[in-house]
């Protein structure tokens, strides 16, 4: 992106009465310095599907040197260059920016659509398999319902609306894995 998008993106956000004072947007280090924070194998996954050594994929998540930031030690990571490819498609036809970057989001959907049909067949039971996946996302969605109480929570809301959207989405894909179950059965 361009310094002056940057700037402006990452200035603190003033919505919501002043409740998320948040940049609109993560740097690409940032994410995988937190994918990497939350699964620590992550790390040693990357290397071979990117061909890459593992020092590579650990300064993907740290700060590049730049203007701003001369002393950073981080390299450039397959977020940045998608970023790219999603900002010059942008300058001519922000329609097919928008589609390429949602194409990432209905992959994402899909691969939780997939996780839940998995969960369904891997159960024998597949009530028993449905009964657990609704118990663990109701528990999710409780509690995220119950933190919107607080709306200092705001950000930390709006995060989890994501997980909620992953659960939920895990449940369809158990849910039609039933239903084909039952229409082969008979």
């Amino acid at each position: 992106m361009t310094n002056i998008i940057k700037e402006n993106l990452n200035k603190p956000r003033t919505n919501f009465k002043g409740i998320v004072p948040t940049p609109m947007l993560k740097e690409t280090h940032e994410l995988l310095a937190e994918a990497f924070a939350r699964n620590s194998s992550l790390k040693t996954k990357l290397p071979q599907p990117f061909g890459v050594h593992v020092e590579t994929v650990t300064a993907w998540a740290r700060p590049k040197s730049s203007d701003i930031n001369p002393t950073g030690t981080g390299k450039g990571n397959p977020l940045d260059r998608t970023e790219k490819l999603i900002e010059i498609t942008h300058v001519t036809d922000p329609e097919m920016a928008r589609e390429m970057s949602e194409h990432f989001v209905k992959f994402v959907d899909e691969l939780d659509r997939m996780r839940g049909l998995t969960e369904a067949f891997e159960d024998k039971n597949m009530c028993a398999a449905i009964a657990r996946v609704v118990e663990s996302h109701a528990k999710f969605i409780n509690l995220t319902i119950r933190g919107c109480e607080n709306l200092n929570n705001a950000t930390e809301l709006l995060a989890k609306t994501l997980t909620m959207k992953s659960c939920v989405l895990q449940l369809e894909g158990c849910l039609k894995g039933f239903i084909q179950s039952e229409v082969e059965n008979g």
